[in-house]
């Protein structure tokens, strides 16, 4: 009987530690995304955000986002917001953007259809900013599946030519001549 209770009170310890983790990283996103709501709303000027930060351990890719914030913050103000964050809040972040902001998407190597999920976002971002100069920072570009059959791939294509000012960058040749050969002149 001992061991019966024992093992049902470590159960539930482990379920009521998830809910109030949970509830402690709800409070911290609600904190970050107000903190980014003030920061945004009492921009003067111009100004840019990045969006998409990693907050996965991977430290060439944050690398990249600090280089990248680093290089634009010699010319404007930034907001950074995290991929995480963007995941949970970027309808409301789309409602606060001014129409002079520039949009950074954080560069990597997820465009195509092998990281979909930064496909994805990649593609929620430029439809939801699709009024504002949005530039890509540097991908590199791979699909799994053959180009004349990849309805993934004419779907970003779609998205994409709809903005009204959309720079995508590339890492390295070869996917500066896919960007080209898919997108035409956003390719940079």
């Amino acid at each position: 009987f001992y061991i019966k209770l024992e093992y049902y009170k470590s159960r539930l310890k482990s379920k009521l530690s998830r809910v109030f983790g949970a509830r402690k990283r709800a409070k911290r996103y609600k904190k970050a995304f107000l903190s980014i709501k003030k920061s945004i709303v009492n921009m003067k000027g111009d100004y840019a955000l990045i969006i998409g930060a990693v907050t996965y351990l991977n430290y060439g890719d944050q690398a990249i986002c600090l280089a990248q914030k680093k290089f634009i913050e010699n010319f404007m103000s930034v907001v950074e917001i995290s991929d995480s964050l963007y995941a949970k809040y970027g309808d409301k972040i789309k409602q606060i953007v001014k129409k002079n902001a520039l949009i950074i998407i954080s560069g990597g190597g997820n465009m195509g259809d092998v990281w979909r999920v930064d496909e994805d976002r990649r593609r929620h971002i430029i439809s939801s900013f699709s009024q504002n100069k949005i530039i890509v920072f540097p991908q590199t570009i791979s699909y799994a599946t053959p180009f004349n059959e990849n309805e993934y791939l004419n779907e970003s294509i779609k998205v994409y030519k709809k903005a009204e000012n959309l720079v995508l960058s590339a890492r390295e040749k070869i996917s500066f001549e896919i960007m080209k050969e898919l997108y035409g002149d956003f390719a940079k």
